[in-house]
């Protein structure tokens, strides 16, 4: 089970969520997984398991709390994953969430994604902290980061070993990944004004795609031309997707009255 603050695609394809029924959400079509009433940033998709918990950043820590402790008493060894940016970890649900979570030993493995920057500002200077996992000490749970959080392996060790331990019953846990935003919090803004230069072109040689094809060829011995073929594939299968959604019609007004309430 996965809160997040708010869709992220990359999360939802990950999890199985149909390409065609996403895409047709963010162009509000009636194919959409949630018939078009979500949007782009903020839908869901039950079949998966993959719940967003609304544009304020808050709930993401505080709301899981209620799926975690039913997981618990159902005893079926399921976790909750909850996801944010930085940014959110500054705001008063986290620590409530986080001491709550620990109260009541429930099975919350919480992942910040550091990307550095909360809209235009550095989290380093609105915390004072160079990691936001030591945070994890003042509730005396664990608490990891992985510093190059664009090594797709690195961070994939990382989240089972973490997923595990959450697993076995021992509590919750903290798992910051470290990444960097190449671009702006918006379409309107270059976001390269308030960053500092070095930091920005060090980041830049880290492109997660960059570091995986040259892993993949240097120790999984693949070769251009399979790495072409897989990037075609992607591609068909992206524009085979923007069409279903494209042609698909849009959703109604009367819908924004339906699946209010449970059973209705």
């Amino acid at each position: 089970m996965m809160p997040t603050r708010r869709s992220s695609h990359a999360h939802l394809l990950a999890r199985g969520c149909n390409l065609n029924s996403m895409l047709s959400e963010t162009l509000l079509k009636e194919t959409g997984v949630c018939k078009g009433k979500a949007g782009e940033a903020h839908f869901m998709d039950l079949s998966q398991n993959l719940y967003v918990l609304g544009g304020t950043l808050g709930p993401c820590y505080t709301v899981p709390l209620g799926f975690a402790y039913h997981l618990m008493h159902e005893g079926k060894g399921n976790i909750v994953v909850a996801y944010s940016g930085d940014g959110c970890t500054n705001e008063g649900p986290f620590f409530e969430g986080l001491n709550m979570a620990k109260a009541f030993n429930l099975p919350i493995l919480t992942i910040i994604q550091n990307n550095f920057f909360a809209i235009s500002e550095d989290f380093r200077k609105m915390t004072g902290l160079q990691r936001l996992s030591t945070r994890a000490a003042g509730f005396e749970i664990p608490g990891v980061t992985i510093e190059n959080g664009n090594d797709v392996e690195a961070v994939y060790k990382a989240a089972l070993e973490a997923a595990e331990y959450v697993r076995s019953g021992k509590g919750p846990m903290i798992l910051e990944i470290m990444t960097w935003r190449q671009m702006g919090h918006g379409p309107n803004e270059s976001g390269v004004k308030y960053k500092d230069p070095a930091e920005q072109a060090m980041w830049m040689k880290r492109d997660p795609l960059k570091l995986l094809t040259a892993k993949l060829k240097a120790e999984y011995a693949a070769t251009d031309e399979e790495l072409k073929a897989l990037e075609a594939k992607v591609d068909e299968q992206l524009d085979a997707a923007w069409a279903f959604a494209e042609a698909a019609p849009y959703a109604q007004p009367e819908v924004a009255m339906q699946h209010i309430y449970a059973g209705c």
